[in-house]
């Protein structure tokens, strides 16, 4: 099996064709799109979110690997997929709140610094950049066409969803004995940056200062849409006066 290579020739590859994807569905945002044409679009997604669904989990049962320690659609990003589906079905706002903060906070991290053993062009690792990309331009296709945007209040939702997760996420670690979200113990590949944090603390330490990291993601993730809303005011403001 090839060895993944952090940002290895193929690495950079995967990452730009997710960056050009993403940047051709936040510029819709200047394109008046019909209703049927954003819900195209959104179908087109789910297909792709869709099929690497089918594909992953096919692939899992024709190996006869298929176990409840490793199974689950429990990770985040396993998550994620199911929330961006609803999100791009149904245009919801929170589910939209959930895809864009967890999606940016969890998700971009992963597919810049992968939790992976085997490299290109290996299935694991096509089907690995293959949903963690789709999950962007999910993200951005939302901003773009449908014209969602984090609303006030947003931290405070995201923090008590993050942490139902957590809750959820242990409880089925105790039950089963396994290790979604790594939340019952550190990865053994640490190249993630974020997921590498578990090394300065023993669990269930570094639960906490994974919240942390991931508060102060939101808050990051939320400041362009301050920054826009308070310029927009001020700009009306002098316009009135």
């Amino acid at each position: 099996m090839p060895e993944f290579r952090l940002f290895s020739p193929e690495h950079l590859i995967a990452l730009l064709l997710t960056a050009a994807s993403c940047t051709g569905c936040l510029m819709l945002r200047r394109v008046n799109l019909s209703p049927s044409q954003a819900k195209v679009g959104a179908w087109v997604i789910i297909g792709m979110l869709l099929a690497y669904a089918i594909t992953s989990y096919t692939k899992i049962v024709i190996n006869g690997t298929f176990t409840l320690q490793t199974g689950l659609p429990l990770h985040l990003c396993d998550v994620l997929v199911i929330v961006c589906l609803l999100a791009l079905a149904t245009r919801h706002q929170l589910l939209f709140e959930t895809a864009y903060f967890l999606g940016l906070a969890g998700t971009l991290q992963t597919l810049i610094t992968p939790n992976l053993e085997v490299g290109f062009p290996t299935m694991r690792c096509l089907i690995f950049f293959w949903m963690h990309g789709v999950i962007l331009v999910a993200i951005c296709f939302m901003i773009g066409a449908y014209r969602l945007r984090p609303q006030p209040g947003c931290i405070g939702r995201m923090f008590l969803i993050i942490n139902l997760y957590v809750l959820a996420a242990l409880l089925v670690n105790a039950v089963v004995g396994a290790n979604y979200g790594f939340l019952s113990r550190p990865p053994m590949n640490q190249e993630n940056l974020i997921l590498a944090i578990s090394r300065w603390a023993p669990w269930p330490w570094y639960i906490l200062v994974l919240e942390i990291i991931a508060l102060a993601s939101f808050l990051i993730y939320y400041a362009p849409w301050l920054i826009k809303d308070r310029l927009t005011k001020h700009t009306k403001k002098h316009a009135n006066t």
